[in-house]
């Protein structure tokens, strides 16, 4: 009989003290009682527009390289093709320039002077009108003598006939003599004086459209010839 009342109170002693020191290791009994609704608690699936985390240190924004500004040249620098027409007298050259501001080029001419040196001419002398010029011409086409030229500008030698410009006086009496043997009988030697007596034109600038423009215009003023620019 003392044999069970030792080993009930044994029993209860130890019940006793599993109570005093609560569950085993592993387990939250008080937490788990503290809980509200427990029943109601639900994980669920992240969505696509759940933000994500930010990096602990934000990547540098590297600013998009500029676009190469775009090269333009402006009318008055504008890069391309420079023609000179440099024969021309003083109403020529104005005739000519009132014809490219004609054509929007205004913008790209300039003129210059171009001295001649002294120089020797055999010449017709004038014939008081371009029609008597022009019969006095056929007059010599008529000897064979075509390379000729009527003078049309304003000096006293207007409507006289030019057979030949030389830079000597014996290379000019030379062509005389020939002249003469071939029937010319009026015709005399002119020295000319140094000095500004044709007028170059140059246009600079052009693209093909605007140097087509000038190629055309060109065919009014058949004395000149297109060079490059000096």
């Amino acid at each position: 009989m003392l044999k069970l009342v030792c080993g009930a109170l044994l029993v209860a002693n130890l019940a006793m003290f599993v109570i005093e020191r609560g569950e085993p290791a592993g387990h939250e009994p008080a937490r788990m009682k503290n809980q509200l609704h427990p029943d109601r608690i639900r994980l669920l699936p992240a969505t696509a527009g759940t933000p994500a985390p930010a990096a602990d240190a934000p990547a540098a924004t590297t600013p998009p390289a500029a676009a190469p500004a775009a090269t333009t040249v402006g009318a008055a620098g504008t890069a391309g093709a420079c023609i000179e027409l440099a024969s021309f007298t003083a109403a020529e050259a104005g005739r000519f320039e009132a014809r490219m501001a004609e054509l929007g080029l205004a913008d790209r001419v300039s003129r210059r002077d171009v001295p001649t040196p002294s120089s020797y001419m055999v010449m017709i002398p004038p014939q008081g009108s371009r029609e008597a010029a022009d019969a006095k011409t056929e007059e010599l086409r008529r000897l064979g003598i075509s390379d000729t030229f009527i003078i049309q500008d304003n000096s006293p030698r207007r409507w006289g006939i030019a057979l030949g410009t030389f830079r000597t006086d014996e290379a000019a009496q030379s062509h005389l003599a020939a002249m003469s043997r071939r029937g010319v009988r009026t015709a005399r030697v002119e020295q000319f004086g140094t000095g500004p007596a044709r007028i170059a034109i140059q246009l600079r600038g052009l693209d093909a459209a605007a140097e087509a423009q000038v190629t055309r215009a060109r065919a009014e003023f058949p004395r000149q010839e297109a060079q490059g620019c000096s």
